[in-house]
C-alpha cells in the first residue's frame, strides 16, 4: 500500500469510526477487483450501485454471508442469516447509504435504482424496471461527489486521456463509469444527502453539487473546503470539521428530520465558497438557502 492510498484509508476510517461512535452501525465493503473483493472491474459504478442491494439480501438469507463473532466463532450461510441487523430485516431497518470519488457513483446509482427506476444502462438497449422502493434508505452521504453525471465535468487536460478511455468503454462495451442524468434527474425524491467538496474538485465542478443539492427536498447540507478533490489531503481542521457535520446530518436523516442544525446557510456560490471554515463569520451570515 502506498502512503496516500494509507492516509485515504486512514481518513475513511475516521469517518466511519466516528459515524460508529454517534451509535451507527457500518458497513464498509472494497469495490470490486480491489482488496479481497471478486471480479476483475471496479469501473461499472451502475453495477456497484446494485451490489448494495446484494449485500443488503445476505443480510437476510445468509446467502454468501460469513460472520466471525466477538467469540471467535465463525457463522455462515444460514446460520449467519439475520444475526447482524438486530433482529430487523434489510428492508425495515433505518439505513444511510455513503460513498467517497467513486463510491459517490455507486452509491448516486443505488439511490436512483432505488427512488427512481432500475434500469440498465450497462446493457446494448437498456430496460427499466421499478424503483426498488425501500422505505427505510434515509438518505445519502456524497463525499467528494460525482453524482451530477458527466454533464458537470470540468476542463482537466490531466484527466483527458482517461475521460476518453472511459467513454469509449461506455460506446463500445455499455461499461458505465460516469453516471448519466438519471441520478440527477431522480434527486428530488431522495429523502435526503449531504455533499463534501473542495473547491477546486476537478471531478465534479461545483456547480453541479449544488444542482444535485438544490433538488433535494428534505435534509441536506454542503461542507465545502479550500481543497481538491482528494479530501484526505485536506487540512485537519477542514477534514474534522467535515466529519462533525457528516454525523449531524446523518443523525437527522436517519430520524427522518428536515434540518440539519447549524448547517451554515447561503443563498448563492460566493456565500457558499464563504461557509469554508477559515472564513466563516457568524455575525455575517447571510440568509438561508
Amino acid at each position: 500500500m502506498t502512503a496516500r492510498a494509507a492516509s485515504r484509508a486512514r481518513w475513511w476510517r475516521e469517518n466511519l469510526d466516528a459515524l460508529n461512535q454517534a451509535g451507527f452501525d457500518v458497513l464498509a465493503y472494497d469495490r470490486r477487483g480491489e482488496g479481497i473483493s471478486g471480479g476483475f472491474s471496479d469501473t461499472n459504478t451502475l453495477e456497484q450501485g446494485e451490489d448494495v442491494f446484494r449485500v443488503l439480501a445476505q443480510f437476510d438469507t445468509g446467502n454468501g454471508l460469513r460472520i466471525l463473532t466477538p467469540e471467535g466463532r465463525t457463522l455462515a450461510g444460514d446460520e449467519a442469516a439475520g444475526k447482524l441487523l438486530g433482529g430487523m430485516k434489510s428492508t425495515r431497518i433505518p439505513i444511510l447509504l455513503g460513498g467517497y470519488s467513486r463510491g459517490s457513483m455507486s452509491t448516486a446509482w443505488a439511490m436512483a435504482k432505488n427512488f427512481s427506476g432500475a434500469c440498465s444502462y450497462d446493457m446494448p438497449v437498456p430496460e427499466c424496471a421499478p424503483p426498488k422502493g425501500l422505505a427505510n434508505i434515509k438518505g445519502a452521504i456524497l463525499l467528494a461527489s460525482f453524482a451530477s453525471g458527466a454533464g458537470y465535468l470540468p476542463s482537466s487536460p490531466d484527466l483527458a486521456d482517461r475521460n476518453l478511455f472511459l467513454g469509449a468503454m461506455a460506446a463500445d462495451h455499455h461499461i458505465l463509469f460516469y453516471p448519466n442524468s438519471a441520478p440527477l434527474a431522480g434527486m428530488h425524491q431522495w429523502p435526503a444527502a449531504f455533499f463534501g467538496k473542495g473547491l477546486w474538485d476537478r471531478a465534479e465542478t461545483l456547480e453541479g453539487t449544488v444542482a444535485a443539492y438544490d433538488r433535494i427536498r428534505g435534509a441536506r447540507e454542503i461542507v465545502v473546503a479550500r481543497a481538491p478533490h482528494s479530501i484526505e489531503t485536506w487540512p485537519e481542521s477542514d477534514r474534522q470539521y467535515l466529519r462533525e457535520r457528516m454525523v449531524a446530518f446523518a443523525k437527522v436523516a436517519i430520524a427522518g428530520g428536515t434540518t440539519v442544525p447549524r448547517a451554515k446557510p447561503w443563498s448563492n456560490l460566493k456565500e457558499l465558497v464563504a461557509t469554508t471554515p477559515d472564513s466563516w463569520e457568524p455575525s455575517s451570515a447571510p440568509k438561508g438557502r
